[in-house]
């Protein structure tokens, strides 16, 4: 078999039959779990192939983390409309068709969630300014 190892020291490949690009022969042993889908969970540590769990467990946190921030940001496009409205009728010098503070504060919540997970590094860019009062989006007319 030949392993090519990234930089890192993580397997990015491997082939039992053949040759890749930048592989290196490998005679040591093999676990059982060691496959296609797993084998970026490897790392070449003194001439043996090691198995990091962490790595695994980031991986599944950061994908589970990604899915939650989408879901949030769908959750929150969903009631655009509704604060449009708002911004409408306050304009218009009209009462709100909807609730504004308890629409802002569960809108918030969900502001607030998708920081924090985007600020532990699990699904985008950090700090991000999110719109939060009327001001904001009188900013963007």
């Amino acid at each position: 078999m030949k392993i090519k190892v990234g930089a890192n020291g993580y397997v990015e490949g491997f082939v039992t039959v053949g040759d890749m690009d930048g592989a290196v022969a490998y005679t040591g042993e093999i676990s059982a779990g060691f496959d296609a889908e797993t084998c970026r969970y490897y790392r070449l540590v003194d001439g043996a192939l090691v198995y990091d769990a962490a790595k695994k467990e980031a991986e599944e946190r950061h994908h589970h983390d990604a899915i939650r921030i989408a879901e949030l940001k769908n959750a929150l496009a969903e009631t655009d409309y509704q604060i449009i409205k708002c911004y409408e009728y306050a304009l218009a010098g009209l009462p709100a068709p909807y609730d504004a503070e308890a629409l802002h504060a569960e809108r918030q919540t969900r502001r607030d969630e998708i920081n924090e997970l985007e600020g532990a590094g699990h699904g985008g860019a950090g700090c991000k300014r999110i719109l939060e009062t009327a001001e904001d989006y009188k900013d963007l007319m």
